[in-house]
């Protein structure tokens, strides 16, 4: 389904054409930049989650990082799959309940519902890249060893973070659905009718600028003011 276009007057653009100043590649960028963003912002919440409800301490890296770089790292493995190996029923209902909170919080700048599904595949490569990172500082030699079976491992950490980004998928539907409701509470409802009536007594179902029987220049709403105060003094010059 192609996208509306509407110009800088909320006017829709013809079909076919391109509204004057729009560029397609700039707002393609503005937007994934919009979904990588909701993205981050979604999986640095859910790995300070993660690290707070788990009560995790900063591991042994070789090297000291600032406690908002070890939290991302430390959260993003445990928020990957891998980590869930052992766990218990409730820790893996705990643990679908960070990812749809991380999938809510994403879903807040997305303007539609396939930009939700982007901002989950970012979220699941942001998960699998610092989980990577942090299993790879922790421990060099996954990477030093055995290259068929390192590669496999890589492969199959890539479809679990995926599969895992899935778990998003219930918050920024809810997100959406609650946008969607605010957006159409706060739209004006058309109106009724449009009719337009001159001084002449010509009535005319749309807003003309000129009456076409009388010539006489007509402003929104004034003819219509000035056609009920004339008919107001008639009628009170009929009861006098």
């Amino acid at each position: 389904m192609r996208a509306r276009v509407r110009l800088m007057d909320g006017r829709p653009a013809m079909a076919g054409s391109t509204p004057p100043g729009y560029n397609c590649a700039q707002a393609r960028r503005r937007q994934a930049l919009r979904d990588f963003l909701g993205a981050m912002v979604g999986v640095s919440l859910g790995a300070v989650a993660v690290v707070v409800l788990k009560d995790l301490q900063e591991p042994g890296y070789p090297v000291r990082l600032s406690w908002p770089l070890w939290v991302f790292l430390t959260g993003t493995q445990h928020l990957h799959p891998v980590s869930m190996t052992s766990a218990s029923a409730g820790a893996w209902i705990q643990y679908a309940l960070v990812w749809a909170l991380m999938g809510a919080v994403a879903g807040i700048p997305a303007t539609s519902r396939s930009n939700c599904m982007r901002t989950s595949v970012w979220m699941g490569g942001l998960v699998l890249l610092g989980s990577l990172t942090s299993a790879l500082l922790l421990d060099p030699t996954l990477w030093t060893g055995d290259r068929d079976a390192r590669n496999w491992a890589l492969f199959l950490h890539f479809v679990a973070a995926m599969l895992a980004s899935g778990l998003s998928v219930p918050g920024w539907m809810t997100t959406a659905t609650l946008k969607t409701a605010i957006t159409r509470r706060q739209q004006v409802p058309p109106p009724l009718k449009i009719e337009t009536v001159c001084t002449c007594g010509a009535v005319f179902k749309s807003n003309p600028l000129v009456c076409a029987y009388c010539g006489r220049q007509l402003e929104m709403g004034a003819a219509e003011d000035e056609w009920e105060e004339c008919v107001g003094a008639v009628g009170a010059g009929h009861q006098d």
